[in-house]
């Protein structure tokens, strides 16, 4: 096994030079540098790079050149620079990079190699967005106040004023951050110092970041925080409530949760999180150990079991007490992770044997993550949620307030996006930007991720789905040729996720792709008689180290490589089983390379440390294009570089989006500030306005020990109904009233 001689810093800096400097602008057809954030056309899919024009350019960049050639070796040996030789590899032609070898093979997707190519129009742009590195994430906070700089220091002493100088209890609770995460960033500890340092105000705070920059970190620290004040100084069993709009965003973050607490208790202190869906199970309804959501033992790496007691435990590192993994115990939680559609269910029940409307009420920090999701009517009826919780809030608990943390990349104009949604006015809305302490320290975040972005528009002849197809076995038989290349430590195990939002298309591009190998591919394009230079696009044997590829092509003429290829396209979509979604889950986060077809369950937050390659079907916000992208390049293993094409369809729509450079600069920006696309939040509708007034009546009659018939039993005759709506109008009288004073 070969050990790494560079520093991954180093060698991701490098890398990032030779895409910038040497193949761009071979790619565009130009003699000078190009500019990042800006369109320029394919015009060379044929260029090579040379050994020694790589080890120049390095030199030239302050490498001195025994460094240069150490470089230019170990990407190499792991496969991020692509040897160019002949089919039996005693030729070289020349080399290129792993990502922008892609990109070009992507923009010549065609059956055959003489074939006409099935893309109008190929651009790509370069575009460099901040990602703190290992070497930015060593700040480190010493419960022993062995500050490592001037930061750490605020952070302490924000901390110690946040638990009312208990100097026991702040060591505590920076003990548990130590354990959790091995230091932070200086956006990390800016953030966490400023929510530290409110106290309690009940303000909001929007954290807005890029993707990949740590954000959850921040609020699940002060959340801790947070809890360790209400438990340990305050005496309250106040609650957190982390709302998610996804299933598969809502499980990643539970582990981390899990995570985060196992320290927590190691250390004494008593927390229990709980995760609350339409997936989580009754105590009754178990029948045999199952794994509990696909998670992960925070200790041993483990599939985490939930035995038919209710109990979730590992097999090797024992029982996790204080994780309350069915309906009967979640209420009992002090951390519940959940969505916007389960949460309202439990808002208007109050059955003691599941989370419901007085459990609920001990909520006092809530925090909205990808708050971006919830606009228009969607936003309206979630800014309803938000006030019914403050509702129940206020009668269960006289009056205390309720503490808002909002969470996203892509918020433009946050203040007022935040206002709409927590009914907050602006001027209590604080927002802890990126730019504020890149402002204030400019050296502090020195990692950077690579987005090689491709905007590709569609022939009208061709279909756009046979274009995912075969996008698809090129991305598979990339993964499965590396697998041939194991006999380098770091050679990475390559993942790729194709986004196509309609179901049905999305099962016709699986369909389409399993025809595809059934009828050959990727056959032809590892013939050298067909494809005799690996210069030629449509060649894709050259993935392969030379002396696998007669057993590759071999492979393919008998049908083994095709049911290999079969195994390497996975799905996901809201209509897949927990099982089978947790499967795909493991597997992205593991070590298999493989592509992923996706609707937007993938779109958001999930941390997936092997994406490299990503293809969106169709023009769309750019808000969801940026959060899609932001799934790739975001670790070391693909040193923080991602290629993400964008696929124009041949619809009019498309087509009139395609021709708009506002929306072009928009996309070669990865920016939405401002407010060109401004998120609105429907609060003003009046059926929103009175679905908010029905759901405060109904949260009042479960908080008062009436039925509310959202579980346990339904409606069964009609005088049940009449007196139900009756005490329904009756509450909405008194509401009124109280309203009007």
């Amino acid at each position: 096994m070969r050990s790494a001689l560079i520093a991954t810093d180093e060698l991701v800096n490098a890398y990032h030079a030779i895409i910038e400097g040497l193949e761009a602008p071979k790619i565009a057809g130009v003699n000078h540098p190009i500019k990042t954030g800006q369109w320029y056309p394919i015009n060379d899919v044929e260029y090579i790079l040379t050994k020694d024009e790589v080890t120049e350019f390095l030199r030239v960049k302050g490498y001195e050149q025994g460094k240069a050639q150490t470089i230019f070796n170990e990407l190499l040996a792991r496969g991020f620079l692509l040897e160019l030789n002949s089919y039996d590899g005693r030729e070289t032609i020349g080399y290129r990079s792993l990502h922008m070898d892609v990109l070009v093979r992507s923009s010549e997707i065609r059956t055959a190699p003489w074939a006409s190519r099935y893309l109008l129009s190929t651009r790509f742009a370069l575009v460099f967005t901040p990602m703190p590195s290992q070497s930015d994430r060593q700040i480190q906070v010493s419960a022993k106040r062995d500050f490592s700089n001037g930061l750490s220091r605020e952070l302490y002493e924000a901390a110690l004023r946040f638990f009312n100088g208990d100097v026991s209890l702040t060591e505590t609770f920076f003990r548990a951050l130590h354990e959790h995460v091995q230091g932070l960033d200086a956006y990390q500890v800016y953030a966490l110092r400023e929510l530290l340092a409110s106290g309690e105000k009940d303000e909001v705070f929007v954290i807005s970041a890029p993707t990949g920059s740590g954000k959850t970190e921040v609020f699940l620290l002060f959340a801790l925080a947070w809890l360790l004040r209400k438990h340990y100084i305050e005496k309250r069993k106040d609650k957190v409530l982390l709302v998610y709009p996804r299933k598969a965003l809502t499980v990643d973050q539970a582990f981390r949760v899990i995570s985060l607490l196992d320290k927590a208790v190691s250390l004494g202190l008593q927390l229990r999180v709980g995760i609350s869906d339409g997936d989580t199970p009754r105590k009754a309804n178990l029948k045999g150990e199952i794994n509990f959501r696909g998670i992960r033992c925070p200790k041993c790496g483990d599939p985490l079991k939930l035995t038919p007691q209710g109990q979730v435990k590992c097999d090797k590192c024992g029982p996790f007490s204080f994780v309350k993994a069915v309906r009967e115990e979640v209420k009992d939680a002090d951390i519940i992770a959940t969505n916007p559609w389960a949460l309202e269910v439990r808002t208007l029940d109050g059955n003691p044997n599941d989370l419901n409307a007085h459990a609920l009420g001990d909520v006092g920090l809530l925090v909205v993550d990808e708050a971006h999701e919830y606009t228009g009517i969607r936003g309206g009826i979630f800014a309803a949620l938000i006030n019914l919780l403050r509702f129940i809030r206020e009668q269960a608990d006289g009056g205390r307030g309720l503490r808002i943390i909002v969470s996203s990349a892509t918020i433009p104009s946050p203040e007022e996006f935040a206002s709409k949604l927590t009914g907050v006015p602006v001027s209590k809305v604080r927002v802890l930007t990126y730019e504020t302490v890149l402002e204030e320290y400019p050296r502090a975040i020195s990692g950077r991720r690579l987005v090689i972005l491709g905007l590709f528009s569609m022939k009208p002849q061709y279909s756009w789905n046979t274009y995912c197809q075969l996008w698809a076995v090129l991305t598979t038989f990339l993964s499965h040729s590396y697998e041939q290349r194991k006999h380098a430590a770091d050679v990475p195990t390559l993942q790729s996720v194709i986004f196509v939002n309609n179901i049905k298309e999305l099962r016709r591009v699986k369909s389409g792709y399993l025809n595809n190998l059934s009828l050959g591919e990727p056959r032809d394009h590892l013939d050298p008689q067909r494809v005799e230079e690996p210069t030629n696009p449509f060649c894709y044997w050259h993935y392969a180290p030379a002396g696998a590829r007669d057993q590759l092509r071999q492979a393919a003429d008998s049908g083994d490589l095709q049911k290999h290829l079969e195994k390497r396209l996975a799905e996901i979509y809201s209509e897949l089983s927990e099982q089978e979604r947790a499967s795909v889950i493991r597997r992205l986060k593991g070590q298999e390379g493989l592509t992923v077809l996706s609707t937007s369950s993938l779109e958001i937050g999930v941390d997936y440390e092997g994406v490299a390659f990503i293809l969106n079907a169709g023009l769309e916000n750019p808000i969801s294009l940026v959060q899609r992208i932001g799934r790739g390049g975001r670790s070391d293993r693909t040193l923080r570089t991602v290629a993400g094409i964008i696929l124009g369809r041949p619809i009019i729509t498309e087509a009139f989006l395609l021709s708009s450079k506002d929306y072009r600069e928009t996309l070669a920006s990865l920016s939405v500030a401002g407010d060109k696309y401004k998120l609105r939040v429907t609060t003003s509708n009046p059926r929103v306005q009175e679905r908010e007034l029905i759901m405060k009546c109904v949260a009042k009659l479960a908080l008062e020990g009436e039925s509310t018939y959202a579980s346990k039993k339904a409606i069964a005759y009609e005088q049940e109904l009449i007196d139900f709506l009756e005490k329904i109008l009756n509450c909405l009288e008194k509401i009124e009233s109280e309203k009007h004073g």
